[in-house]
């Protein structure tokens, strides 16, 4: 592999990964403010879904035997293009956490419950 072929790999996966990057940025509906955890959840599994399907179909169209880059410029070019995937991994971040601190709350006040259901 000649250095050559490897920038012109580079720029052709990353110029690929802009393209459908892009495509699916505009398939998915943006960010809504009241957009629901479990609306959040569905279509953040829906476009990592649609992401790994572009990574798949990708690695068997781009020649990926030859790539010196690992299909790393095509990945990354995938991902920045879609911030509403972003936004939404970070959304449902928020929601774990929140989650997560809610558990010693309701571990307490589980105890409380048996010993009425006992009564």
């Amino acid at each position: 592999m000649t250095l050559v072929n490897a920038i012109s790999y580079s720029v052709v996966h990353a110029a690929a990964g802009v393209v459908v990057g892009g495509a699916l940025q505009t398939a998915v509906p943006r960010v809504s403010e009241v957009e629901q955890p479990t609306e959040t959840l569905k279509l953040a599994v829906v476009q990592a879904l649609l992401n790994g399907l572009a990574v798949y179909v990708a690695g068997r169209v781009l020649d990926s035997a030859n790539d010196p880059t690992a299909g790393i410029l095509f990945t990354w070019a995938l991902i920045v293009t879609q911030p509403t995937l972003s936004e939404r991994m970070r959304a449902l971040s928020g929601h774990a956490g929140a989650a997560v601190l809610q558990l010693p709350q309701k571990a307490a006040s589980l105890p409380a419950a048996r010993s009425k259901q006992c009564d």
